[in-house]
C-alpha cells in the first residue's frame, strides 16, 4: 500500500477537519522517518515505502482511535449543570412571581433562554479568534471583580439586592432558603461547588496559554460570584448588589454567565486539537 493511499484512508475516518489536518502530518512525517532508516539499511525505495505503511498497522484502526482521541469534545456534565441550573432559577423566579409582574416573568424566560443560546454559540466558537482581543477580557474581568467592593444597592437607607426592580429582598439566596428549605438550599449550594470544582478540572487539562487565561478568568468570577453571594446571606460579608449565579433577576447577569461557561466550554472543546497541534 502506498503512502498515500495510507494517509487517505486513516484520514476517511477522521471528522475533525482541524484534526485531519495535523494527524496527516504527524504519520506523513512518521512515514518518512521510518522509509529513510529502511532505505539506509538496503531497501529500494518502493520496498522502504511499502514495509513502512505495513509497519503502521491498520489504517482503519489508527483512524478510528486518531478521530476518538483528537475530536473536539464536549463537556456535557458542565454543560448540563449549566442547563438545569438556569431552568432551576427560572423555575424558582416564576413560582415567586406568577401572580405578579408577569411582564417581569416573560422577560425573565427571554433573559435565559438568550443566555442558553449564547452559551451554545461560545461553545462551538473557535475562541482563539478572541486571542487579539485578549488584553481586553483581561480587563472586562478585572472590573468585574473589582465592582464587587463598589456595589452597595441602598433602599430606603437600607442596604438591599434588587431583584425584580420592584421588590426587593434582603438577600437574593433568602427566597430559596424560604421555599426549598435547609435541604434544597444546601443541595444548590453543593451543585455550586460542583461546578467550581468542574471548572477548576478542566483548567487543569488545558495546556493552551490563552485558553488557560479565559478558563481561570471565568473561574475566579465565578466564583467570586457564588462565594460573595452565600457569605451574604449568612451575614458574614457586607451587603451589595453582587447576584447569586442562575438564581438573580435580569438579562445581564444572565449573559455574564453565559459568557463565562460558553468560554470555559469551547476551550474545552479545543483542547485537544490545541494540544496535538503543540506536538
Amino acid at each position: 500500500m502506498r503512502s498515500n493511499h495510507f494517509l487517505n484512508e486513516v484520514s476517511s475516518y477522521i471528522r475533525s477537519k482541524e484534526a485531519k489536518k495535523y494527524i496527516e502530518a504527524e504519520l506523513k512525517a512518521h512515514l518518512h522517518q521510518a522509509k529513510t532508516e529502511l532505505v539506509k539499511k538496503g531497501y529500494t525505495e518502493a520496498e522502504a515505502e511499502e514495509l513502512a505503511v505495513r509497519n503502521m498497522g491498520s489504517p482503519s484502526d489508527i483512524g478510528q482511535k486518531m478521530d476518538k482521541l483528537h475530536r473536539p469534545k464536549i463537556d456535557w456534565k458542565l454543560m448540563s449543570m449549566f442547563l438545569f441550573m438556569s431552568a432551576t432559577g427560572l423555575f424558582l423566579f416564576w413560582f415567586l412571581f406568577k401572580d405578579g409582574n408577569s411582564f417581569s416573568v416573560l422577560k425573565q424566560v427571554y433573559s435565559v433562554i438568550g443566555s442558553v443560546i449564547l452559551a451554545c454559540v461560545l461553545l462551538f466558537f473557535d475562541y482563539r479568534k478572541f486571542q487579539r482581543w485578549g488584553w481586553f477580557f483581561f480587563t472586562i474581568g478585572c472590573l468585574i471583580l473589582f465592582q464587587f467592593q463598589f456595589s452597595n444597592v441602598f433602599v430606603n437607607g437600607s442596604p438591599r439586592i434588587n431583584i425584580t426592580g420592584l421588590l426587593s429582598v434582603d438577600s437574593i439566596v433568602v427566597l430559596p432558603l424560604f421555599l426549598l428549605a435547609w435541604a434544597g438550599a444546601l443541595l444548590i449550594g453543593l451543585l455550586f461547588l460542583w461546578m467550581i470544582w468542574r471548572i477548576s478540572r478542566i483548567f487543569q487539562t488545558v495546556k493552551d496559554p490563552f485558553g488557560k487565561m479565559l478558563v481561570s478568568g471565568s473561574f475566579a468570577i465565578f466564583t467570586a460570584q457564588v462565594t460573595v453571594s452565600i457569605g451574604m446571606s449568612f451575614g458574614l460579608l457586607p451587603i451589595t448588589s453582587v447576584s447569586l449565579p442562575f438564581m438573580s433577576y435580569g438579562a445581564l447577569s444572565a449573559m455574564i454567565n453565559a459568557c463565562l461557561f460558553g468560554l470555559v466550554l469551547s476551550v474545552y472543546h479545543k483542547k485537544d486539537i490545541i494540544l496535538m497541534k503543540k506536538i
